[in-house]
């Protein structure tokens, strides 16, 4: 049977192989395909030769263990490198870092002293960022950071950030990390974007003064994501967002106040809410 796919069609079906066999195996499926190998000029794959990709001119490290090959144009660097290795690592070569993070010993080797002069390259926040600055009462994550980290904007009850009162998500982010503002106590306005996925544990926990709406697009919510939290929580999740809980239903599960002032905490249910409830001890599922 001829086969269905040109040529060109057929190179971009071969981008998404994992495998080297695979692109061997490609060439002899038939002879159009031959020289298909000939047209890449990436490797989409870890190689450390040009064997099996000849003309390439970009090379892409996917790993750390990938070994750079000799006399490629350009190099582009998937896998996540710090602030400071991204200025050391392959110096006079021309390379793309795809994911750099910073974290706290970034903010000394660099000389940071201004939340401001953190470099644009950098798409993802590491632990505690805002504790490296003082007197900050409002701070709205850009748009090119894409990941935060556990506990990024966690312990404001630290020498260095008790003021921290306003904070913006971008819609970059579609995840809110395990312990991002745990801790957070003078925290009040918090913007999530419309977008946002997920809520994982701890995320917002013994903040005290939170005025906070969860949007629609939120598909789960983990155990203690509010935990101690005191404020207003406007909950309009849809019929998709899954709360997991290790216990007998029940809505201070969630919001994890508990015995603890309970009458404070104020927790909004929009009209047509309707959640769906995974236990983590016997899977069963009920519905709020």
């Amino acid at each position: 049977m001829p086969p269905q796919l040109d040529v060109f069609s057929f190179q971009i079906v071969a981008k998404y192989f994992y495998l080297y066999e695979d692109y061997v195996n490609a060439v002899q499926i038939n002879k159009k395909f031959l020289n298909i190998l000939d047209r890449f000029r990436y490797n989409p794959i870890s190689v450390s030769t040009l064997k099996l990709f000849p003309y390439i001119e970009t090379q892409h490290l996917y790993t750390e263990k990938d070994t750079l090959i000799p006399f490629v144009k350009r190099y582009v660097v998937w896998f996540t490198v710090s602030l400071t290795d991204s200025y050391s690592l392959f110096t006079d070569l021309e390379v793309v870092y795809k994911h750099v993070k910073i974290d706290n010993e970034d903010f000394f080797t660099n000389s940071i002293s201004d939340i401001n002069e953190i470099p644009k390259s950098v798409n993802i926040y590491s632990l505690s960022l805002l504790n490296n600055f003082t007197e900050i009462t409002e701070f709205s994550v850009p748009l090119h950071v894409t990941k935060l980290k556990t506990s990024v904007f966690d312990n404001n009850t630290n020498l260095n950030c008790t003021e921290l009162e306003h904070l913006t998500f971008s819609k970059s982010l579609f995840i809110i990390p395990n312990g991002c503002c745990d801790g957070c106590h003078v925290l009040s306005d918090v913007v999530l974007p419309e977008n946002l996925l997920e809520i994982c544990s701890r995320a917002f926990r013994q903040n005290y003064n939170l005025d906070v709406d969860i949007p629609k697009s939120v598909t789960k919510i983990e155990q203690d994501a509010f935990y101690e939290c005191l404020g207003n929580i406007y909950l309009d999740v849809g019929p998709e967002c899954k709360i997991e809980k290790d216990s007998p239903w029940d809505i201070d599960v969630l919001f994890g106040t508990y015995d603890y002032n309970k009458e404070c905490n104020h927790v909004i249910f929009a009209e047509d809410l309707h959640i769906e409830v995974t236990s983590l001890l016997s899977k069963k599922k009920s519905t709020l």
